[in-house]
């Protein structure tokens, strides 16, 4: 179960406790209050309004979106094909042996 959903069901879980809080509480003041029963009903057509809000959620987490769409696949730059071999430009860089060497070894770096 993943966190979105374990807390989406703490949550519905305090929301009961506290109707079912509510709802004794009418009942011990002689259960005639109907000021107190109207606000049970809206307590609890919230949550239900809530917990639908909630489900519609998870499924669209699960589908992969949360409806801005899927995010585009980035592009990976284009790499130097090994197979090949490239032509560096050297200038007056400074070099170590015979200029005619069948191989040349560049070492590049950046001081920041």
């Amino acid at each position: 179960m993943n966190l979105v959903m374990k807390s989406t069901h703490k949550w519905i879980a305090m929301s009961a406790s506290m109707l079912l809080s509510l709802s004794l509480f009418a009942c011990e003041k002689g259960g005639g209050n109907t000021e107190v029963a109207g606000k049970i009903d809206k307590v609890q057509k919230s949550v239900d309004d809530l917990g639908t809000r909630i489900t519609k959620l998870e499924i669209a987490v699960k589908k992969g979106g949360g409806g801005r769409g899927a995010a585009p696949a980035r592009q990976r730059p284009a790499r130097p094909n090994p197979a090949l071999a490239y032509a560096v430009p050297t200038g007056n860089s400074p070099a170590v042996g015979p200029k005619n060497a069948p191989i040349t070894i560049i070492e590049g770096y950046e001081f920041m």
